[in-house]
C-alpha cells in the first residue's frame, strides 16, 4: 500500500496528449539500475520511451499496453538522472512526443539516480552572451570586408591621356611598308 501511495504522489502529468507518467528505480549489483516506466496515452498504436544521458547515447525502449491507455516498460540503465521523452506512434504514421522530464521528476529515488542534472527547460534558452558577441563580431567583420572589396573594385581609375581615344586601336606595324621600299 505504501508503494502505491508513493507512486501516486510521484506521478507527473505530461500534457500534450499524454496523461500521468511515473518511474521507479531499483539498484542492480553492477552499478546499473532497473527502471520501470509507466505513462498514460489515449489511442496510440505503440509507445516508446527515449532515455537520454547528457553527453552519451540514447536508449529507446518499447512500452507495452496494459489496458489500451496505460503503457509500461522496464529498462536497465546506468545510474544517472536520465532525461525521458515519451513518444506515441499512431496507426496513420504520425507521432507525438511528450515534454522532456528527468527520472527524479517521474518519481525515481533521488539518492539512487545520483546527483541531479539541471532541470530540463520547457523551451530552449538560446545562445550564451559570449557566443552572441562572437556572432556579431563575425557579422561586422564580414560587412567590413565586403565594403573594402567594393571600394577596391570601384576605386579610382587612371584618367585617360589627352588626345587618346577610349576605343581600342588596331595593331599597327611599327614600320610603314612604304618606308621599307626605299
Amino acid at each position: 500500500m505504501h508503494w502505491l501511495a508513493t507512486l501516486l504522489v510521484a506521478s507527473v502529468t505530461l500534457g500534450g496528449g499524454f496523461g500521468d507518467a511515473s518511474a521507479t528505480a531499483q539498484a542492480a549489483d553492477d552499478g546499473t539500475m532497473v527502471v520501470d516506466l509507466e505513462v498514460e496515452v489515449g489511442d496510440a498504436a505503440t509507445v516508446v520511451a527515449h532515455l537520454l544521458d547528457v553527453g552519451a547515447d540514447q536508449q529507446t525502449v518499447t512500452l507495452g499496453s496494459t489496458d489500451g491507455t496505460t503503457y509500461m516498460g522496464r529498462v536497465v540503465v546506468v545510474r544517472a538522472n536520465l532525461i525521458v521523452v515519451f513518444e506515441a506512434l499512431y496507426v496513420d504514421g504520425t507521432s507525438r512526443t511528450s515534454r522532456p522530464v528527468n527520472l527524479s521528476e517521474l518519481g525515481a529515488d533521488q539518492e539512487l539516480v545520483g546527483p541531479g542534472i539541471a532541470p530540463v527547460p520547457d523551451e530552449p534558452t538560446g545562445l550564451s552572451a559570449a557566443t552572441t558577441r562572437w556572432i556579431w563580431i563575425a557579422i561586422a567583420l564580414t560587412a567590413l570586408s565586403l565594403a573594402l572589396m567594393a571600394l577596391w573594385a570601384a576605386g579610382p581609375r587612371p584618367a585617360p591621356r589627352r588626345g587618346a581615344s577610349n576605343r581600342p586601336q588596331p595593331d599597327r606595324p611599327s614600320v610603314r611598308a612604304d618606308e621599307d621600299s626605299r
